[in-house]
């Protein structure tokens, strides 16, 4: 090499140290069998109101550090955490499910160079989130099939009936933690078991009359909104010809690029589950065999009358208060994350108000979403008197209406699903009566986030998702 070509290259590292050396994507290493999956079929869930419930997950992400790299692995970890994190909820929010991290990372240091399906077995004896979904990153993982001598590198894996996920922090896609997210609510990738290959029995037609009846129940990922396919791409494209491009009855196969359970070569195509996908995976959340320990959903409280002799209210992550508070000494609310009054809480005169967080997962730093002091009067809880926004979901511009009882000096800024403020939209003095904003949100990249206006005394929030 010429000696310019070294000192260029010395310069790019030292622009660029987090930038791995290649920018290959792995494809997944998460293998069903069919008895595997014939038994997360059969405990599925009974619930008759699965489908329209709202399920709130908590994930637990565990880091392993190889020790002689340990400062631009938490920095890449660093970087692309939001990205994914963004992502998952962007896809899956569709269904009605939401992702919350613990803001506490867990470091592994150690010397290995890998995770592997047994390491990440030995390390979540100790390691594990009790009521979480526990997701292992490294620098590299491997998957190891009982048949193989050595394992292969991938861009993670799931594991069966366990609730731990492993993802590569560098050989990865923002869609890869959606993907083995999936592979954890019993999905399979679209063209069916296993992880390579091409060939399908699934047929084209769902009504074909030579075909066998729920043909689409029986072969590929076993649900039928989802178009047969054989697994043969051309980047985003079909890239079957000839007989490898028509199923066993001669109709041509039109398989979805878009679909992240795909093994579509270009990553970018990939962007979403389809309405079935979903629907199974809210039937496996409310099962018998949900390993994702949907405890926040579970104890999500809805408190829709008056208050009167009630204390200790507990809820997670969210309180959702429509109430007034009378007559009572003091009414106490409790929640994990954060605490929500919407429009229509009030307290009467002389009626005591306290909040407090309850710990779930270590190190969880939560906000709390109601005025600051104890005590509370009725003038002050109604400072602000409503807070709305359109469109929601929205993809740049945000229509903000908000009413005051009085005049107040407020904040108008937006939250994270950590409780990070990612943008501070105003701050100033408002005359009491109606007001509207028009704002350019368009620098916010996909996901969840809250909109907050608050006084010196009370806070409004309004849950917001971010589209392209």
């Amino acid at each position: 090499m010429k000696q310019h070509s070294k000192k260029l290259l010395a310069a790019l590292l030292l622009l660029f140290p987090l930038m791995p050396l290649t920018a290959q994507v792995l494809e997944c290493g998460t293998d069903f069998t069919d008895q595997q999956l014939d038994s997360l079929e059969m405990d599925m869930g009974s619930d008759p109101d699965y489908a329209s419930k709202t399920y709130r997950l908590l994930l637990k992400h565990h880091v392993y550090v190889n020790n002689n790299n340990i400062q631009a692995t938490k920095d890449a970890f660093n970087n692309m955490l939001p990205v994914y994190i963004n992502k998952a909820n962007e896809i899956y929010n569709r269904g009605n499910i939401e992702f919350i991290s613990c803001p506490e990372i867990d470091y592994i240091y150690g010397n290995w160079n890998f995770l592997d399906e047994g390491r990440v077995k030995d390390l979540s004896k100790s390691h594990n989130e009790n009521g979480a979904i526990d997701i292992y990153w490294a620098a590299s993982v491997q998957s190891k099939k009982w048949w193989q001598q050595q394992g292969e590198e991938v861009s993670g894996f799931a594991e069966y009936n366990k609730a731990q996920v492993a993802i590569s922090i560098y050989k990865s896609h923002p869609t890869t933690l959606s993907h083995e997210l999936g592979h954890h609510f019993s999905l399979v990738h679209t063209f069916g078991n296993g992880n390579g290959g091409t060939g399908t029995e699934e047929l084209v037609r769902r009504d074909h009359p030579l075909s066998t009846i729920g043909n689409c129940r029986l072969y590929g990922d076993r649900i039928c909104d989802t178009p047969a396919d054989p697994n043969i791409w051309n980047g985003c494209l079909f890239g079957g010809a000839g007989d490898n491009a028509k199923d066993a009855y001669g109709d041509y196969y039109n398989p979805d690029p878009s679909n992240i359970m795909s093994y579509v070569p270009t990553k970018n195509c990939k962007k979403a589950l389809s309405d079935g996908q979903l629907d199974r995976v809210k039937k496996f959340l409310s099962g018998n065999n949900n390993t994702a320990k949907d405890e926040l959903s579970r104890r999500v409280l809805t408190l829709t009358n008056d208050i009167s002799n009630r204390a200790d209210i507990y809820s997670a992550p969210y309180i959702v208060a429509s109430n007034k508070i009378a007559g009572t000494p003091l009414v106490e609310y409790r929640g994990v994350m954060k605490i929500t009054l919407l429009p229509g809480f009030s307290a009467a005169s002389g009626s005591n108000f306290k909040a407090n967080l309850v710990p779930f997962c270590e190190g969880f730093d939560a906000r709390i979403h109601n005025p600051s002091q104890d005590d509370i009067n009725e003038s002050e809880v109604e400072k602000i008197s409503t807070l709305e926004v359109s469109p929601n979901p929205f993809s740049s511009i945000l229509n903000v209406s908000f009413s005051l009882n009085e005049s107040t000096y407020t904040k108008l800024s937006v939250q994270n699903v950590y409780g990070q403020e990612v943008l501070n939209l105003e701050e100033a003095m408002h005359e009491k009566g109606n007001h509207r904003k028009q704002l350019d949100v368009s620098s916010l990249p996909p996901g969840i986030y809250f909109l907050d206006l608050k006084d010196n005394s009370s806070l409004k929030t309004v849950k917001l998702v971010k589209t392209y």
